[in-house]
């Protein structure tokens, strides 16, 4: 059964480990599927009726947030889904890991989880403390300094956004279950040619 966590400022964690409990995580959603490891879950969409044309890809490493560089991990964000989430548009980021001391990458329980508390910041002047999946705040001091360094650039690419809110709070799900495939290209080019 899907477990189900809402990290606070808008941000839902989930983890899931069969496909059948996608359906109902990801109705209404648009669908970011993250490269790489994030191709794992091709079979179960594509079970849902979701195939490629239907779906969004990023490429939001994890190694960023390990490394502590969010600025970084924040300029991967794909245009289209700032643009969504400014319409007030449930986003879905679909991910695996290797490492698998929470039940969620990293990518999504930290990397998100920035995203979430700069867009909070940026775009509704809120200052909201996403939480860990385990239900422990996550250090907020560490964020707000990032958010201080943020590149000029970066940020007016960001705030650019609030041109077209619709909403007073954003929709972001990470989805996450445990890598069967880590590091394995050939299984990637495979599922990916499906």
């Amino acid at each position: 059964m899907a477990r189900v966590c809402d990290a606070g400022c808008g941000l839902i964690l989930a983890v899931v480990e069969r496909g059948e409990e996608l359906r109902g995580l990801l109705r209404g959603s648009v669908v970011f599927v993250n490269l790489t490891a994030g191709l794992e879950w091709l079979p179960e969409l594509r079970e849902l009726g979701l195939g490629l044309g239907e779906l969004r890809f990023c490429r939001l490493p994890s190694s960023l947030c390990e490394q502590g560089l969010y600025n970084e991990f924040l300029a991967r964000v794909p245009d289209e889904m700032l643009l969504r989430l400014a319409l007030g548009q449930r986003v879905a980021v679909l991910d695996t890991s290797s490492r698998w001391s929470f039940g969620v990458s990293r990518a999504l329980w930290q990397g998100l989880a920035y995203l979430a508390y700069v867009l909070n910041a940026l775009w509704f002047g809120e200052r909201c403390a996403p939480r860990h999946p385990k239900g422990f705040a996550l250090p907020i001091e560490v964020f707000e300094r990032a958010l201080r360094r943020m590149p000029d650039p970066l940020k007016r690419r960001i705030e650019y956004y609030r041109h077209f809110l619709a909403t007073d709070r954003i929709e972001l799900l990470g989805i996450s279950r445990r890598s069967l495939h880590d590091g394995d290209w050939s299984w990637y080019r495979a599922v990916l040619a499906g």
